[in-house]
C-alpha cells in the first residue's frame, strides 16, 4: 500500500514536468528482482552441476536425470531474467514484449492500480483493448514512473489512475 502511494505522489510531482520522448523506450527488470531472480538460478544450476558429477562418480542414472531437471530449470530462470524487456515505440504507438505486440490506437482504456499477484499486492497497468481482451503488465521494471508518463501521454483520455 504505501509503495503505491508513493508512486502515486511521485507520478503527480512530475505531471507539469515536460517529458521528452526519444524514438524507442527500452525497460528492463528492476535491479531487486534480478538480484532475487539469480539468487534462485544460481543455486540450481550448481545443484544441476553437483548431481551430473555425482554421476560420473557414482554411475546412477537417477543423478544425471535429477541434474538435467535442476540445469534446465536454472538456465531457464537465468533466461527469463536477462530476456525480460518491454519496449515503448513512440512514434509508431506500440508496445512490445517477449509475447506481446500491442499497438495503441488499438487499447480502449488504460488504468494504473494496485493487484494481487501470487502473494504480493504490486502496481499494475491493465488495459483492455477494443477486441475485449484485458492485458496486465506487472510493473517489475525500473524507471516506473517514466514508463506510466509515456504511457500516459501516448494515450491521453484513454489513461486513468485507480486509487
Amino acid at each position: 500500500m504505501l509503495f503505491y502511494e508513493n508512486l502515486l505522489k511521485e507520478l503527480e510531482e512530475n505531471k507539469n514536468k515536460p517529458l521528452e520522448l526519444k524514438k524507442i523506450e527500452k525497460f528492463g527488470l528492476d535491479s531487486k528482482k534480478k538480484i532475487g531472480g539469480c539468487g534462485i538460478a544460481i543455486p540450481l544450476i550448481a545443484i544441476g552441476l553437483f548431481q551430473v558429477y555425482s554421476y560420473t562418480v557414482y554411475h546412477k542414472w537417477y543423478l544425471l536425470i535429477l541434474g538435467m531437471i535442476f540445469l534446465g530449470i536454472g538456465v531457464k530462470q537465468c533466461k527469463n531474467l536477462f530476456s525480460y524487456s518491454i519496449v515503448v515505440d513512440t512514434e509508431n504507438g506500440n508496445l512490445k514484449s517477449d509475447k506481446l505486440d500491442l499497438d495503441f490506437d488499438n487499447v480502449e482504456t488504460l488504468k494504473l492500480k494496485e493487484m494481487k499477484l501470487g502473494k504480493k499486492v504490486v502496481p499494475v497497468i491493465d488495459m483492455i483493448t477494443l477486441d475485449r481482451k484485458q492485458v496486465i503488465i506487472p510493473l517489475y521494471m525500473n524507471k516506473q514512473v517514466r514508463f506510466i508518463s509515456i504511457l500516459r501521454k501516448l494515450l491521453g483520455t484513454k489513461f486513468s489512475i485507480e486509487k
